[in-house]
């Protein structure tokens, strides 16, 4: 199923809620039971990682309600971390100490 880039807050409001080391991905509870709010989930999902490419996903958690899906969890873990010291090193300098 391709999705555009502007029919994802059309048809469904989706929210995210960053809870550092996971995140939850929901919907207002007008849109709970329809056929496509899976896709549409999975699909805010893949936006959220690729604009945080410093997160790494370990896992996601579908949550069911009366077989459908209506929220996911995703876990993930930082493996870049900006430099916070403000020395700045170019690459491939020599170490002078």
């Amino acid at each position: 199923m391709t999705l555009p880039q502007d029919a994802l807050f059309q048809r469904f409001q989706i929210h995210n809620m960053d809870l550092g080391g996971w995140i939850r991905f929901f919907t207002n509870s007008d849109s709970l039971g329809h056929p496509d709010l899976p896709f549409y989930l999975s699909y805010a999902l893949m936006q959220w990682f690729r604009a945080n490419p410093q997160y790494r996903l370990r896992f996601v958690v579908p949550i069911s309600k009366e077989g459908t899906t209506v929220e996911l969890y995703a876990f993930y873990e930082q493996h870049l971390f900006a430099d916070r010291s403000g020395v700045q090193s170019e690459a491939g300098s020599p170490n002078q100490g």
